[in-house]
Protein backbone atom coordinates (compact mmCIF):
# COMPACT_ATOMS: atom_id res chain seq x y z
CA UNK A 1 0.00 0.00 0.00
CA UNK A 2 2.73 2.46 0.99
CA UNK A 3 4.85 1.53 -2.04
CA UNK A 4 2.04 2.48 -4.41
CA UNK A 5 1.49 5.74 -2.52
CA UNK A 6 5.17 6.75 -2.71
CA UNK A 7 5.43 5.65 -6.32
CA UNK A 8 2.39 7.77 -7.22
CA UNK A 9 3.76 10.74 -5.29
CA UNK A 10 7.12 10.38 -7.06
CA UNK A 11 5.43 10.34 -10.48
CA UNK A 12 3.45 13.46 -9.65
CA UNK A 13 6.56 15.31 -8.44
CA UNK A 14 8.56 14.27 -11.50
CA UNK A 15 5.79 15.42 -13.82
CA UNK A 16 5.56 18.79 -12.05
CA UNK A 17 9.24 19.59 -11.55
CA UNK A 18 10.98 17.29 -14.02
CA UNK A 19 9.71 18.79 -17.24
CA UNK A 20 11.79 21.68 -18.46
CA UNK A 21 9.67 24.63 -19.53
CA UNK A 22 10.77 26.94 -22.28
CA UNK A 23 10.64 30.63 -21.39
CA UNK A 24 7.81 32.67 -22.88
CA UNK A 25 8.83 34.89 -25.78
CA UNK A 26 7.67 38.52 -25.57
CA UNK A 27 7.96 40.16 -29.03
CA UNK A 28 9.20 43.74 -29.43
CA UNK A 29 8.85 46.01 -32.48
CA UNK A 30 7.12 43.39 -34.62
CA UNK A 31 9.56 40.52 -34.07
CA UNK A 32 8.05 37.14 -34.90
CA UNK A 33 8.05 34.44 -32.24
CA UNK A 34 7.25 31.61 -34.67
CA UNK A 35 10.87 30.73 -35.49
CA UNK A 36 13.64 31.45 -32.94
CA UNK A 37 16.30 30.93 -35.61
CA UNK A 38 15.36 34.24 -37.27
CA UNK A 39 15.14 36.45 -34.15
CA UNK A 40 17.55 37.63 -31.48
CA UNK A 41 16.50 37.13 -27.86
CA UNK A 42 17.32 39.24 -24.80
CA UNK A 43 17.07 37.89 -21.26
CA UNK A 44 17.12 40.30 -18.33
CA UNK A 45 19.95 39.62 -15.89
CA UNK A 46 20.86 42.20 -13.26
CA UNK A 47 19.45 44.95 -15.52
CA UNK A 48 15.86 45.39 -16.66
CA UNK A 49 15.28 46.20 -20.32
CA UNK A 50 13.25 49.42 -20.41
CA UNK A 51 13.61 50.65 -23.97
CA UNK A 52 14.46 49.57 -27.50
CA UNK A 53 15.58 51.93 -30.27
CA UNK A 54 14.87 55.05 -28.21
CA UNK A 55 11.29 54.01 -27.38
CA UNK A 56 10.18 53.03 -23.88
CA UNK A 57 8.75 49.53 -23.50
CA UNK A 58 5.15 49.09 -22.45
CA UNK A 59 5.88 46.62 -19.66
CA UNK A 60 2.22 46.53 -18.65
CA UNK A 61 1.62 44.17 -21.61
CA UNK A 62 3.85 41.46 -20.14
CA UNK A 63 1.34 38.96 -18.70
CA UNK A 64 3.46 38.06 -15.68
CA UNK A 65 6.72 39.98 -15.13
CA UNK A 66 7.84 37.41 -12.54
CA UNK A 67 7.58 34.50 -14.97
CA UNK A 68 10.42 33.18 -17.10
CA UNK A 69 10.32 35.24 -20.31
CA UNK A 70 12.69 36.48 -22.97
CA UNK A 71 12.30 39.49 -25.24
CA UNK A 72 12.25 38.66 -28.97
CA UNK A 73 13.76 41.33 -31.22
CA UNK A 74 14.67 41.58 -34.88
CA UNK A 75 18.36 41.03 -35.63
CA UNK A 76 20.51 44.04 -36.44
CA UNK A 77 21.66 47.24 -34.81
CA UNK A 78 19.70 48.52 -31.80
CA UNK A 79 19.84 51.03 -28.94
CA UNK A 80 18.99 49.51 -25.55
CA UNK A 81 17.80 51.27 -22.41
CA UNK A 82 18.44 49.45 -19.15
CA UNK A 83 17.68 50.12 -15.50
CA UNK A 84 19.16 48.40 -12.47
CA UNK A 85 17.02 46.32 -10.14
CA UNK A 86 16.87 48.44 -6.98
CA UNK A 87 18.04 46.66 -3.88
CA UNK A 88 19.14 47.52 -0.39
CA UNK A 89 17.04 47.91 2.72
CA UNK A 90 13.58 49.50 2.77
CA UNK A 91 14.85 52.32 4.99
CA UNK A 92 18.02 52.88 2.92
CA UNK A 93 17.21 51.66 -0.61
CA UNK A 94 19.65 51.65 -3.47
CA UNK A 95 18.98 54.34 -6.07
CA UNK A 96 18.10 53.82 -9.72
CA UNK A 97 20.85 53.77 -12.33
CA UNK A 98 19.72 54.27 -15.92
CA UNK A 99 21.93 53.10 -18.79
CA UNK A 100 22.00 53.50 -22.56
CA UNK A 101 23.82 50.99 -24.74
CA UNK A 102 24.05 53.03 -27.96
CA UNK A 103 25.05 50.47 -30.59
CA UNK A 104 24.26 46.80 -30.14
CA UNK A 105 24.47 44.44 -33.11
CA UNK A 106 22.24 41.43 -32.37
CA UNK A 107 22.48 38.23 -34.42
CA UNK A 108 19.60 35.93 -35.29
CA UNK A 109 19.33 32.72 -33.27
CA UNK A 110 21.38 34.02 -30.33
CA UNK A 111 20.23 34.61 -26.75
CA UNK A 112 21.76 37.68 -25.09
CA UNK A 113 21.82 38.66 -21.42
CA UNK A 114 21.57 42.22 -20.08
CA UNK A 115 23.69 42.76 -16.96
CA UNK A 116 25.19 45.53 -14.86
CA UNK A 117 28.78 45.86 -13.72
CA UNK A 118 28.47 48.13 -10.67
CA UNK A 119 32.23 48.44 -10.15
CA UNK A 120 32.77 49.76 -13.69
CA UNK A 121 29.40 51.62 -13.83
CA UNK A 122 28.55 49.86 -17.08
CA UNK A 123 25.60 48.11 -18.65
CA UNK A 124 26.75 45.01 -20.51
CA UNK A 125 25.03 42.94 -23.18
CA UNK A 126 26.66 39.56 -23.66
CA UNK A 127 26.02 36.30 -25.43
CA UNK A 128 24.49 33.78 -23.09
CA UNK A 129 26.19 30.80 -24.79
CA UNK A 130 29.78 32.10 -24.60
CA UNK A 131 29.60 34.97 -22.11
CA UNK A 132 31.34 37.24 -24.65
CA UNK A 133 30.61 40.94 -24.16
CA UNK A 134 28.96 42.36 -27.27
CA UNK A 135 28.53 46.00 -26.20
CA UNK A 136 28.56 48.24 -23.15
CA UNK A 137 26.75 51.41 -22.14
CA UNK A 138 27.20 54.21 -19.63
CA UNK A 139 24.95 55.62 -16.93
CA UNK A 140 22.85 58.49 -18.29
CA UNK A 141 20.71 59.17 -15.22
CA UNK A 142 20.63 58.47 -11.48
CA UNK A 143 17.49 58.74 -9.38
CA UNK A 144 16.63 58.19 -5.76
CA UNK A 145 14.56 55.07 -5.19
CA UNK A 146 10.77 55.45 -5.43
CA UNK A 147 10.97 58.66 -7.48
CA UNK A 148 10.22 59.46 -11.09
CA UNK A 149 11.52 57.31 -13.93
CA UNK A 150 14.70 57.59 -15.93
CA UNK A 151 15.50 60.38 -18.36
CA UNK A 152 17.14 58.59 -21.27
CA UNK A 153 18.00 61.48 -23.60
CA UNK A 154 20.83 62.96 -21.53
CA UNK A 155 24.61 62.83 -21.89
CA UNK A 156 26.36 60.15 -19.82
CA UNK A 157 26.94 60.76 -16.11
CA UNK A 158 30.54 60.60 -14.87
CA UNK A 159 31.52 58.37 -11.94
CA UNK A 160 31.27 61.41 -9.67
CA UNK A 161 27.63 61.86 -10.68
CA UNK A 162 28.23 64.96 -12.85
CA UNK A 163 27.48 65.39 -16.54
Amino acid sequence: MFKIYYFSLALILISIFGCARQPTLYPLEGASVDNVAVIARIREGSLLLRGLDRKALDTSKIPNPFSDFIYAVTPGSHVLWGMNIPGGHLLAPEGLRCYVIPDVNLEAGVIYRLDENKERSLAIIKREDTGAEIATGRIVDRKAAFTEGCKWDQPPVSDSGRR
